[in-house]
Formats: C-alpha cells, structure tokens, sequence
C-alpha cells in the first residue's frame, strides 16, 4: 500500500511542475522572452514564441523558433510537427498573395489572388481546428478518464484485502495502479482544460515498475510465496527507484542554459531503447516462468495467464514499435492513443473478473507442492473441480452454512446442487482435509470475528452455538488447534 501512495505523491508534484498547455501572448511576457539571447531559452519558450508569431502571421519567423523548440527537445512532436507544417503553407500561401497582387492589382476577380487569400484564411483557421479538441475527443478523454478511477479502486481494492497475505495480489494492484495511471495521465494531457504539460510525462517512468510487478505477480501466485525479501525489492525494483530519483532531480532542475546533465537525464527517462531491453529481460522470465509450469496449472489459472501474458505482448509490439518508429511524428501520436485503448479495456476485463470470479485472479496455485490423484476413477474433470470449488466458497461466505450445528456433508452438497462423493473430492482435494475439519475452519473464524467485534464477552458458552458448534468439547479442542490457546485466553488478548 505505501508504494501506489508515495507514487500518487509524486505524481501530485510531477502535476505541479507541469506547464501551461495553453499559450498566452501577452505582450509583457513576449516582451521578456525577445530579449533575451534565443540561446538561454528553453524549448516551451520557444515554442511560446513560435506560436505567438504564428498567430500574428509571421509564419517566417515562427518557423525559425520552431525548429529552436526541436532542437531543444521539445517534447510534444505531433503539436510541433503540426505548427511547423501550417507554417510553411502560410509562408505558401503568402507568397502566393504577394504574385497575384503583383501580377494584376486592379483585377478583384483575379483567380489567383482569390487562391491565396483563400489560402491564407485556411491557414488562420486550421490551427483551431488542429489544436482544440472535438467533442468526440473530449468524449473519449472523459472515459479514458472514467475507467482510470476505474482502476485506482479496483487497485485499492486489491491493497486493503491482500497486504498482510496472498501479497501476489498486492503486485497485481502495483501494476493496475500504474496503468490507471498512465491513463489518467494522457487523458490529462490530452484534456485541453487541464494545462498539463509536464517536461517528462510521468508515466514514462511505470514502465520500469509495472513489468517487475507483473512477474512478481506471476511468480507469488504459481508458488503461493507470502511477498518478498527487501534485496529482491531492490533488485527488481531498482531500475524504477533510479528514474524516479532522475524525474524528482529534473523535475526540480531548471537551469537558464541546457546542461550536459540535464540531458543525459532526459534522455534516460524518455529513452525507449533501454525500456525495450529492460521490459525484454523480464518478458524473457515471464514466458520462461509460465512455460515451465503451464503443464502444472488448472485450466481456468492458465488461460487467465495467457490473457495476462497476451496484453504484455501487445504492450511489448507497441514498445518496440515506437523505438523504430520514434521520428514519426504522427505515429508517436497515434500510439500513444492505441496505448489508452488497450491500458482500458484491460482495467476493464480485470474488473469484471474481479466482480464476476475474483478467485481467478486472487487465488494462489502452489505448483511446488502438487497434489497426488487421489481420485482416479472420477468423473470430475479439472474444470468441474474449480467450478465446483468456486460455488463452495461462495456459498459459505454468503450463506454461511457452517453456523447450521447439524450441517453435514449430505446437507452442504443438496445447497449446491452436487452430490456427496463430488463434494468430499472437492474438500479433500482442493483443501487437503476432511469434512469437518473444513467446517471447523471456518467455524473457529467466525468465533474470532464474534470476539474482535463484541466489546465484551459474558459468556464463552455463547459463542459455541453462536459459531457453529455443538458442544463445548469439540468448541475448545477445534479452536485451540488452530490458535494454540484456548478461547479465554483469545478473549482476554483481545479484550485486555
């Protein structure tokens, strides 16, 4: 839980240090950036200028401080690209206006000059229509924004039910956090109300973070493993540590000329040749891990994996992709927004597995340990087993039918609608104990949640019937072999 937290602090000052996406020509701040040496200027600066100048349809002059803006690293390429290309038609466009008015001053009707300033008032106008969102657009960033917070509560979710056991899960809400988070990000950004216009988007950091978490999911989850060791927690998380203290160091660092330093740093977080053979390293265990134990694992576990290992294979072709292709403006662009489709439907399909099965998602398999086929001559197939086992566990934490004192195995299979043989398989299979002491399980569970939520307890005797048990022998016995004390002395440990 207090990583996602240090990270959602992070990403509060990384929005405080973002600046303003919409570009203000004030004649005072114009009047402060022309004088000064071009050279001393960063590249929003210039930007600024070139966008003012545009406006005022000195297209020459934009194009020139532009081209500054590229050369400094400006880091929105589709918007550059976009500027740079309305530029050159106006500069067209003017020339164009010049000819004809040369060429024939008197004419009004001279084709040519009607040509040019049709031109020119295309070129007025299409930064607008370039720039600004459509509604469709602002439509699709609200959902983008939508399923994001989505995401945050299924991560949340995650966190306050599975820190303190079954910690693979806690890996799985890391990696929902930061894709929820990428997507909120480039909705932001895309959002033109929002003004976030960061120098490093935040999200170029999570891909370090998100791959170790997926494996360490993985991995948790096949061997059933309570977390990790704080020297496995450096190992793989350390890449992240690394570009995170790079972000807080640029994010603070403005100096009025470029640095060597502060290059190197922006060219690491925003390097996507090191993200690929990061990312690569642990695709590389992440097929080596499943493909050593598919052959182990129950039929609804596998194909949840493989739908988990088909999104990081699409995310990977979409990485190596935009290392090739990264001067392609327009790609970079419609990457990015490909990216916020497949990060959606993915938080989406999650979430309603989580709704609809969440024990496909949360359960641990423990492939080290696998169990003997105790029973050969069933008519149960794998399948049936686990859906059988997922209706049992339904079944007794919504109608609790362990707190019945005469339950037996007759009894619990007519609720389910199986039969007795069927039901026992299930128990001593998927559970490795018998009848009873299942129930007894969750029996002693309830008799612990009674004595953690009364604020006092006057009689113990009451809590025998009230969890289940019939007499005081069997109460004491159970709940002292799954406790190591007796339930006075639980109570006076809770109640002291």
């Amino acid at each position: 839980m207090k990583i996602p937290f240090f990270i959602l602090i992070l990403f509060t000052l990384q929005f405080s240090w973002s600046q303003d996406k919409t570009i203000h020509c004030d004649i005072n701040e114009l009047s402060r950036l022309t004088v000064k040496d071009i050279s001393v200027l960063s590249a929003f600066e210039l930007f600024h200028l070139g966008v003012c100048e545009y406006r005022f349809n000195n297209f020459k002059r934009a194009s020139s401080y532009f081209q500054s803006a590229e050369v400094k690293g400006f880091e929105d390429n589709t918007l550059l690209n976009k500027y740079s290309k309305l530029c050159n038609e106006g500069l067209l466009a003017t020339k164009l206006l010049e000819n004809a008015a040369q060429a024939n001053t008197d004419d009004p009707f001279n084709p040519n000059l009607a040509l040019a300033e049709n031109s020119l008032t295309k070129v007025e106008t299409s930064s607008l229509e370039n720039y600004n969102n459509s509604l469709q657009h602002d439509l699709l960033n609200h959902i983008f924004i939508f399923i994001s917070i989505i995401g945050f509560l299924l991560a949340l979710r995650l966190f306050l039910k599975f820190q303190k056991e079954q910690t693979h899960n806690v890996f799985l809400g890391i990696f929902i956090f930061g894709i929820s988070l990428m997507l909120f990000e480039l909705a932001l950004y895309w959002w033109k109300d929002s003004n976030y216009n960061p120098r490093v988007s935040f999200f170029r950091i999570q891909f370090f973070l998100w791959i170790p978490s997926i494996y360490l999911y993985m991995r948790n989850k096949l061997t059933a493993a309570i977390g990790i060791d704080k020297k496995e927690f450096v190992i793989h998380y350390s890449v992240f540590i690394i570009a995170l203290v790079a972000l807080l160091i640029l994010g603070n660092y403005n100096p009025t000329t470029d640095s060597a330093f502060s290059d190197f740093l922006s060219k690491f977080l925003n390097s996507l040749y090191f993200k690929s053979v990061h990312s690569t390293i642990y695709v590389i265990l992440l097929l080596s891990l499943f493909t050593k134990n598919k052959a182990k694992l129950s039929p609804v576990n596998k194909n949840w994996l493989i739908l988990l290992l088909s999104f990081i294979g699409i995310i990977m072709v979409l990485i190596y992709t935009r290392t090739l292709f990264e001067q392609i403006h327009s790609f970079d662009y419609l990457s990015k927004y490909f990216a916020a489709i497949i990060l959606s439907i993915f938080i989406s399909v999650a979430g309603l597995m989580l709704f609809i099965q969440p024990e496909i998602i949360t359960k641990a398999e423990d492939i080290s340990h696998p169990k003997e086929p105790k029973y050969k001559n069933s008519g149960l197939t794998d399948d049936m087993l686990f859906i059988l086992k997922i209706q049992l566990d339904e079944l007794l934490q919504k109608k609790k039918p362990y707190l019945d004192n005469n339950i037996t195995l007759e009894k619990l299979s007519q609720e389910l609608n199986t039969d007795r043989y069927s039901l026992s398989q299930v128990i001593n299979q998927e559970y490795g104990k018998n009848f009873y002491e299942f129930i007894n399980d969750y029996r002693v569970e309830e008799t612990i949640n009674i004595i953690n939520k009364s604020k006092e307890i006057k009689s113990v005797n009451d809590l025998i019937y009230e969890s289940g048990f019939n007499n005081r022998v069997s109460f004491y016995k159970a709940f002292k072999k799954r406790k190591n004390m007796t339930p006075m002395e639980y109570v006076k440990t809770v109640h002291a």
